[in-house]
């Protein structure tokens, strides 16, 4: 079966997002449109569901692209109180406020409604369809106790009961990460709900998209071998791997996982999604792609992990040139044209 509809799938990763933002930002360019024309499903966790949802407003994502060097020292910045406060511990609250941040997208999308997008889509020569997973902490009051658990929350704009939700208090949701942002809940009633970094659950969405893509019941009902799905990461730079010869007898207590523990759970839902993505695309070698960036030798950075609220300037602008350098690398950007084009791949070397 010849594919026909093309998933775009944007991880989590805070400030990192300046990587897919930038990959997108040429891929508009070079093909003369917009990316919600280009791709059928656009999903997004965290930074990337910020991505998602100004692309599905129609934002082009060069403007994305330029939010990361011009606006992240205003979002990941705090007042002096912060300071004051941070100083007797992070336990005493979130490093930053999500009032920039909300300021800041309100400016590129103000006050449109997954209803919008869904208008929009209606209304357009090609219709396209936006998910972006949240994670809720205080289900529906009338649900059974066994039935209230923190779950994920996915927010589309295909499903009735997503249309007056804000997309910029999606935006909020989705990037509400523990320790940094505090948990969001939404001013509007239209959007109930205590929410948390969708990435908690599901950092690398390709899987979550394309399980909706191909749910007859509660999806949009596409077959999945018309399904072709392109998978952008924020890049690894974790330096925080398990060295063999330190894990000693193994018999670790709350000292000697705490170091690890953290981003042993993001890597971990992030290489799940993958397997499970690339076992469930038929031809996956033809139908899906995965473009993911070392980040470990990056200028300004050479072994130090880049977190999520990296604001310094020489960091930014070294994963926007390593986004770049990718793109303009004449064999990687006709693979990705013909990929988005539909075309017939060559096997993957592996």
């Amino acid at each position: 079966m010849k594919p026909t509809r093309l998933i775009l799938s944007i991880d989590g990763g805070g400030t990192r997002g300046i990587i897919p933002a930038t990959i997108l930002a040429m891929l508009e360019n070079k093909l003369g449109k917009p990316c919600n024309q280009i791709f059928d499903l656009i999903a997004g966790t965290s930074t990337g569901g910020i991505i998602a949802l100004a692309l599905a407003a129609g934002v082009k994502a060069r403007a994305v692209q330029e939010l990361y060097l011009d606006k992240a020292d205003d979002i990941f910045n705090d007042d002096f109180w912060d300071n004051l406060r941070d100083g007797f511990g992070k336990n005493l609250g979130a490093d930053y406020k999500q009032d920039k941040l909300k300021r800041i997208l309100q400016g590129i999308i103000g006050d449109l409604t997954m209803g919008d997008v869904h208008e929009s889509s209606k209304n357009s020569s090609h219709p396209f369809t936006v998910m972006v997973p949240t994670f809720d902490l205080s289900p529906e009051k009338d649900m059974t106790k066994m039935d209230r658990n923190y779950r994920p929350k996915i927010f589309t704009s295909f499903h009735s009961h997503d249309f007056s939700a804000r997309l910029v208090d999606i935006a909020c949701a989705t990037s509400a990460g523990p320790t940094y942002f505090p948990i969001f809940k939404s001013p509007d009633k239209n959007l109930p709900g205590s929410y948390i970094d969708g990435g908690v659950a599901i950092n690398h969405p390709a899987m979550s998209a394309l399980a909706m893509a191909v749910n007859e019941e509660s999806g949009l009902g596409w077959p999945i071998g018309e399904c072709r799905v392109l998978s952008l990461g924020t890049g690894t730079s974790n330096t925080n791997w398990f060295d063999r010869n330190k894990i000693g007898d193994g018999d670790w207590g709350n000292m000697q996982w705490v170091k690890y523990l953290p981003d042993l759970l993001v890597e971990s839902n992030i290489q799940a999604s993958e397997y499970y993505v690339r076992q469930m695309i038929p031809n996956c070698n033809n139908n899906y792609r995965r473009i993911q960036h070392d980040l470990s030798n990056l200028p300004g950075a050479r072994g130090k992990t880049i977190g999520m609220d990296t604001v310094k300037r020489e960091i930014l602008e070294a994963m926007q040139h390593k986004a770049i350098t990718y793109f303009n690398d004449a064999a990687n950007q006709q693979e990705l044209i013909d990929f988005v084009e539909m075309k017939e791949m060559a096997p993957l070397l592996v």
